[in-house]
């Protein structure tokens, strides 16, 4: 039940902008939750997510590229190249690496964040956002890792692998995705 109490406070968090009235309406309103529309928010936060997944995820696209040009037998399988991919954990790897980038950059804003009045109450809501979905992500893909890597493909149930791979991948995304838009609208 407290999971959905900390979910319903994020949403509360996110989408209501808490405003005090100002009787002069030339004054700068220093509790309004984000100082930038969303929908300019969304977009620098999809475009930062893009550029991430393009020069983040650069080793693995030149492996890709290099396995179809140097296939000389005309006989390139892309599910035997994310087998061999899933067993190196080069995307578990960008994974771990993309949540720490997000909670760096929160921890290096935390104190003015925590500062304002209407974020103060709502540590618990960040506390769980940069603290704990990052330590089961954390541990996800660690256990992922220690799963495939340095064993034969034979030995590792691979369709169940890539479900859980996938699962994480999309899961970091969003995740990344939504924390970068808070943390731009409470940029100042």
């Amino acid at each position: 039940m407290k999971i959905f109490a900390i979910l319903f406070d994020l949403i509360k968090l996110w989408i209501v902008s808490p405003e005090k009235n100002n009787a002069n309406p030339s004054e700068k309103n220093t509790s309004q939750f984000c100082k930038s529309s969303w929908f300019k928010l969304f977009g620098k936060s999809l475009i930062w997510l893009l550029f991430t997944i393009v020069f983040g995820l650069l080793q693995f696209w030149v492996a890709i590229g290099n396995a179809m040009l140097l296939d000389t037998k005309g006989s390139f399988s892309f599910t035997e190249f994310h087998n061999t991919i899933l067993m190196d954990g080069v995307l578990i790897f960008f994974a771990t690496t993309l949540v720490a980038t997000v909670i760096i950059d929160y921890y290096l804003v935390k104190k003015q964040i925590l500062k304002n009045e209407i974020y103060a109450d709502k540590k618990y809501v960040f506390d769980f956002l940069f603290s704990i979905f990052p330590i089961i992500i954390f541990a996800a893909c660690i256990w992922l890792f220690t799963t495939c890597f340095g064993k034969q493909p034979e030995s590792v149930n691979i369709e169940l692998a890539k479900r859980i791979e996938f699962a994480i991948l999309i899961s970091v995304m969003i995740y990344t995705y939504l924390s970068k838009t808070i943390l731009f609208c409470l940029e100042k």
